[in-house]
């Protein structure tokens, strides 16, 4: 679809024609593609990109960094797509394959020079880029044409040498190997003028020369935000144009119509539109919302589902919109009603959805995608969704997505009759994001501000939608860093931007506010003083900045409010068993015991696993376990039984007796169990969707422990459904060592007062405060927490700067050292995040790479290494468990049940694998203990534990494309007796410890046991 039909590669010279840019994988001679054939190419891509599947929004705010219109940001775009790889032109590339030895790939190279180009009188151990040389070549074509300034030159031509996802140091032996002087270079003067007659036959073939006299003439320059986004737009395009098989490798030939060809190619790719959102309109509201989210006819919109859309539709530019409510509010509604109102309003093209774990992504991506299934039905289109997790595969609702496959036969309408499809293009670690629709982690977002490979990608992917983040306070110092850079760069795309909490302190939301208004220039707008109300809506924009408290109505403040009985208990395991038995024994109950570390959990769960065996009146499945260190699918299967039991609609069976055994959810329906005794770690904090009578938890900061009252009493329920003894709301603390002292300001002795394991996780003085603060409400109110009245108080009072010390003759001396560790650690936390975030103002895009961490998105691996970056922890090594045997290895044997027998058989190391069995492995991955993950340098636990798991690796599995990239954790099938009974074992050694996988307990260290 070429703008300047008239031209056409015939045009060209032979020399020009005879370049080659593109090979068949398999080395066959016969096909290639010639270069001009590709540039013309990718430009006509890109030009369908701009007009067809970039958002409106986005065009916009391109062409404004641009200082451009959106006709001439759209031939500069083509100009550059078309220009990217005339670095190929040199003798470096064109003769790379002569260099091979292999006869049958000679022919390139004398291709070359029968058309009359020399290969000769070159280093041919000097390694250049192609990109590098694009770079070099083009800028000084520029600057001879034009006669603008470099910086100017540069910020046309960086995209060119970050074609392929990152810029390069560039050496003066390289710039002068490139150079347009013969007598410095090594390019003859054909070679120049090839150079010359490819930039010319490209800026008329795009029509560009107007748009480039514009800019050096005029006193304009693309900004860096501009040159992300145009160069992630080249980047789709070249991939687009480069693949053969909608692009055929037509050698040197003229396509017999360029038009034809880039449009059945396009076509091909089976790209879907940006998103027309349709706004609701306030007074239609409820009637939205019942559509939308298929509630009852009687059902009205909450209040702070009222006042986000209200909010939302005063504002006066895309910003900044935080809404403040308590668990149960309904504001992942009100998140998805403002994110429409915003897409509609500035012509954003889809949505983001982050959450803190991919369990809390997977549950909200069941419920985004029939959201969006409803939504698109009333327009009718065809839009993408993608789950941005790297156990995307294990989750049924995005594999039962209708596929849209690459093809050539019939348009995206035609193909599929749903509306919401998951894109074969359209996917993958880089490509994902950039589909209408994604649901995924934060750490998604937190790329966006890491120095990575194609990073650009993400900008491009998250310019045209609106984001959305759940659980914005679940975030620490270290991550804050990189999600405030976020923030910034969203706000120069002018990007919508929804934060939802309910426990968000005042200092928090400052920075979060501040961070936005530092990408679009309002600083001056932020008040002094941030609102305490509760719930609460906060906006933001380059216009305004609002903060509207929510009414709520006396009688649904009655109806949601709970007293909660708060009382601390000793840290005894077995008199934790002894009181949780004791107090479900007449009626059952379901209660959750909430452990701040996988191996707590482990060790309380065994606890009462043998107290419930040993008691004749109960049985051991009463009692369950749910940490990180599941396998994936183990996991999976065991979080889907607990929200069947344990969710809203789970309701206890009149027919139940005291007697009964535990009901399984997944055989009995959505039936509460009359007893359920859940072990688990954080997992349960956020990610599970459950309701349970009594809260049994483990101290943590204030904030998160909130977080975890939240799963207390969480559904309204009618009084046959809970127990009589836990009627009124419980919540027992423990992980204290001297859970007796009522008052820090006490003379006390210097001591560990919290759990050693748990001050890993969180900061002491954080801890420190906020059990102060807690001690303080508990001591005035009787031990009573009003939720959700109590929240905003308590979490301002334990982060607010006026925050002062009980300063007691005994405590004083520590908290002071506390504090001074503490803000010590945090400025630590942003020193490391300033090393490899993206600066929050770059003048040219090599800036944007500066200290490059390196592809992210290659692998699992390269990926477990963004998470860890980003996260301030240690990279985790996440290890796929098979089972040793004589001449081979097996899946765990539990996970072939019901499959086909063959699946069950021993396979050979190097031996090739059914796809099913290898789609079975990579759902059996389990992350080590962090004894195992410590450091990343050669000679430290993570290196000698990866390297040990690589010599266990089935050789196989490089080739596999489920499991390439991954290692085994081989585990052996062992015999031992166990109080006279023998008793089998799953376990392997892994640098002298003893570690032991079960479907019951998952991975654990049993090195004690073995003593």
């Amino acid at each position: 679809m070429p703008v300047n039909p008239e031209l056409t590669i015939k045009d060209l010279s032979a020399q020009s024609r005879a370049l080659w840019a593109k090979t068949a994988r398999d080395d066959d001679s016969s096909a290639w593609l010639n270069l001009p054939q590709h540039l013309m190419d990718t430009a006509d891509v890109a030009g369908i990109l701009w007009d067809e599947w970039l958002p409106a929004s986005t065009r916009h705010i391109i062409s404004q960094l641009c200082c451009l219109t959106e006709e001439q940001t759209r031939k500069l775009l083509r100009w550059m797509a078309g220009t990217h790889d005339i670095g190929k032109a040199t003798k470096f590339f064109q003769g790379q394959l002569e260099q091979r030895g292999k006869p049958e790939q000679r022919i390139f190279a004398e291709r070359v020079r029968a058309a009359g180009l020399s290969l000769d009188k070159y280093d041919k151990h000097q390694k250049v880029l192609h990109s590098v040389a694009s770079y070099l070549i083009l800028g000084d074509w520029l600057f001879e044409r034009y006669g603008a300034p470099r910086g100017k030159i540069d910020s046309l031509v960086y995209p060119a040498q970050a074609h392929h996802g990152t810029t390069s140091d560039i050496d003066s032996n390289i710039i002068s190997l490139l150079s347009r002087d013969v007598r410095e270079g090594e390019h003859e003067h054909e070679w120049i003028e090839v150079w010359d007659e490819l930039y010319e036959f490209m800026t008329e073939y795009t029509q560009a020369h107007d748009v480039l006299q514009c800019i050096f003439v005029e006193k304009c320059k693309l900004r860096v935000e501009a040159q992300i986004q145009m160069t992630g737009l080249i980047i789709c395009a070249d991939w687009m144009a480069s693949n053969a098989d909608i692009f055929p490798l037509i050698g040197g030939a003229e396509s017999c119509s360029q038009s034809v060809r880039v449009r059945e190619g396009y076509q091909a790719l089976a790209l879907t539109r940006p998103w027309e959102a349709q706004a609701p309109q306030l007074e239609e509201l409820d009637t939205y919302l019942r559509k939308a989210f298929s509630w009852p006819n009687t059902a009205q919109a909450r209040p702070v589902q009222r006042a986000t859309a209200s909010v939302c539709e005063q504002m006066q530019a895309p910003g900044l919109l935080i809404v403040e409510a308590p668990t149960g509010e309904g504001k992942t509604e009100a998140a998805l009603v403002a994110a429409e109102i915003c897409a509609a309003r500035w012509n954003l093209g889809g949505i983001f959805l982050g959450a803190p774990t991919m369990s809390t992504s997977n549950m909200l991506f069941a419920r985004i995608k029939r959201w969006a299934q409803r939504r698109t039905s009333v327009s009718d289109q065809v839009l993408s969704m993608f789950l941005a997790h790297s156990k995307a595969a294990l989750n049924n609702e995005y594999e039962e997505l209708p596929r849209l496959y690459i093809s050539d036969d019939e348009s995206v309408e035609e193909r599929i009759g749903e509306n919401i499809v998951a894109s074969q293009w359209l996917s993958g670690r880089k490509k994902g994001i950039l589909a209408n629709f994604v649901v995924g982690t934060v750490d998604q977002l937190l790329f966006m501000a890491l120095r990575a490979k194609h990073v650009m990608l993400r900008h491009l992917g998250f310019a045209g939608k609106v984001v959305i983040i759940d659980e914005v306070h679940a975030y620490d110092a270290y991550m804050s860093q990189y999600l405030e850079r976020a923030l910034t760069w969203l706000a120069r795309y002018r990007v919508p931007v929804i934060l939802l909490s309910a426990t968000l302190p005042i200092g928090v939301k400052r920075r979060l506010v501040t961070a936005y208004a530092t990408g679009c220039g309002n600083k001056s707008s932020i008040p002094l003083s941030l609102s305490k109300a509760y719930p609460l809506i906060t906006a933001f924009s380059s216009q305004e900045f609002m903060e509207k408290t929510v009414e709520v109505p006396e009688k649904e403040v009655k109806d949601r409010s709970a007293k909660i009985k708060v009382s601390f208990i000793a840290d005894e395991i077995a008199e934790l068993t002894q009181q949780i038995l004791k107090v479900t024994a007449e009626d059952g109950g379901c209660v959750l015991v909430l452990c701040n570390t996988v191996t707590r959990a482990q060790e309380t769960y065994m606890a009462f696993r043998d107290a419930l065996v040993a008691d004749s009146r109960r049985h051991e499945d009463e009692v369950c376990l749910l940490h990180a260190r599941f396998a994936a699918i183990d996991r999976l299967e065991a979080e889907e039984k607990l929200m069947t039991e344990l969710g809203a609609k789970a309701h206890r069976s009149p027919r139940q007796e005291s007697h009964d055994l535990p009901i399984n959810g997944a055989d009995s329906g959505e039936v509460r169990p009359r007893s359920r005794i859940l072990i688990a770690t954080q997992v349960a904090e956020q990610s599970l969707d459950i309701d349970v009578d009594l809260l049994v938890t483990d101290f943590a900061p204030i904030d998160l422990f909130l977080q975890r009252v939240g799963r207390l009493h969480r559904h309204k329920r009618n009084a046959e459904d809970r127990p009589a003894q836990l009627q009124a709301p419980q919540v027992w603390i423990r992980a204290l060592k001297e859970p007796k002292i009522k008052d820090l300001s006490a003379k006390h002795p210097k001591s560990d007062f919290f759990d050693r394991a748990s001050l890993y996780l969180y900061d002491e003085y954080t801890m420190m405060r906020s059990y102060h603060v807690l001690l303080k409400h508990l001591s005035r109110t009787g031990g009573i927490l009003c939720r959700p009245d109590d929240i905003p108080e308590l979490v301002h009072a334990t982060y607010g700067s006026e925050f002062s010390c009980p300063c007691g003759e005994g405590w004083s001396e520590q908290w002071a050292e506390l504090k001074t560790e503490s803000e010590k650690q945090q400025e630590r936390s942003r020193m490391r995040a300033k090393t490899f975030a993206i600066p929050d103002k770059c003048n040219k895009l090599p800036e944007v790479f500066g200290y490059d961490v390196g592809d992210i998105a290659r692998n699992s691996q390269s990926e477990e290494r963004g998470y860890a970056q980003v996260r301030d922890t240690d990279p985790s090594i996440e290890a796929v468990l098979i089972v040793k045997r004589l001449s081979g290895y097996q899946p765990l044997p539990w996970l072939c049940e019901g499959e086909n027998e063959a699946l069950s058989a021993v396979y050979l190391p190097d031996c090739e694998l059914p796809r099913r069995l290898s789609y079975i492995l990579a759902t059996s991955t389990v992350r080590l203990p962090r004894r195992f993950c410590i450091g990343g340098t050669k000679g430290s636990p993570f290196d000698r534990a990866l390297t040990e798991l690589e010599k266990h690796t089935p050789l196989g599995w490089q080739h596999d494309p489920l499991l390439r990239g991954m290692v085994a954790l081989e585990l052996e099938e062992i015999e031992v007796l166990k109080e006279g009974e023998s008793v089998k074992y799953l376990q392997c050694e892994l640098l002298g410890r003893t570690l032991r996988y079960s479907r019951e307990v998952g991975l654990y260290d049993a090195t004690s046991e073995n003593e």
